[in-house]
């Protein structure tokens, strides 16, 4: 019979998620672009992505909040 401290598929394991793969996602030349717009450069996103696309470019640029006014 089992009690509440019996222990098997409810146990949690606390270093469990730091020995995972993570989270893979799709990405594309937009999230690439995003990257690029918050200060990464292609070396940093090369890090974190396995396909950069050659020659890519940053679509938005940043606008100062001065040249607005």
């Amino acid at each position: 019979m089992a009690t509440a401290y019996d222990s098997g598929a409810g146990e949690i394991s606390t270093s469990g998620p730091l020995q995972a793969a993570g989270t893979v996602y799709e990405t594309t030349t937009i999230d690439l672009n995003f990257l690029r717009d918050y200060g990464n450069n292609t070396s940093t996103i090369k890090v974190i992505s396995k396909d950069v696309p050659a020659g890519l470019v940053l679509l938005v640029r940043r606008t100062r909040v001065s040249n607005l006014m």
